[in-house]
């Protein structure tokens, strides 16, 4: 059952779970990517946290699509956030690993398009498929390198795209 429903959207938290164990102490994952820090310019880091998650109309959400700098607002008429990244990893390994699942499972229906994408933070190429994903009337749409950014930066996903993706 999704303690989260979407009525909840858009409140300031990555999703609903007891993170508490996460803050306690520092993991291995920690201490191998203590140099992730040197791969990001300073410039590109946000203090304020921005949800991944962007509302398109009222059935239909864009995950982990980001604009290009911290001070670029006004390039499209959707307002992409800028990735924040979280101090501590994103550590639902199951979470990443049925996310996966899906995208593989799906990837004869993903839309590729012009371009490849690459990362806002480390300028990493990211690939160019575009996934959507619908249960019900929500639908949801994501790149192929929105597991970078969860990964890598620890960029959290929304609490709405992580129940929808647990209960594909």
């Amino acid at each position: 059952m999704n303690p989260c429903p979407m009525n909840h959207a858009f409140n300031g938290k990555p999703f609903c779970q007891d993170l508490e164990p996460i803050y306690k102490t520092r993991s291995i994952y920690d201490k191998k990517n203590d140099d992730k820090a040197n791969e990001v310019d300073s410039s590109k880091v946000i203090l304020r946290y921005e949800s991944p998650l962007v509302a398109i109309s009222e059935n239909t959400f864009v995950e982990g699509k980001f604009r290009e700098s911290p001070d670029n607002r006004s390039n499209h008429p959707i307002m992409y956030p800028y990735p924040y990244m979280h101090e501590k990893p994103f550590m639902d390994k199951e979470f990443v690993k049925k996310l996966k699942m899906v995208m593989n499972d799906n990837k004869r229906y993903a839309v590729p398009y012009n371009k490849s994408n690459k990362c806002v933070l480390c300028s990493k190429a990211l690939g160019n498929l575009e996934y959507t994903l619908q249960k019900g009337d929500t639908k949801f749409i994501f790149q192929d390198g929105v597991v970078h950014y969860y990964i890598r930066h620890n960029v959290w996903p929304s609490k709405e795209f992580y129940w929808f993706i647990k209960e594909c």
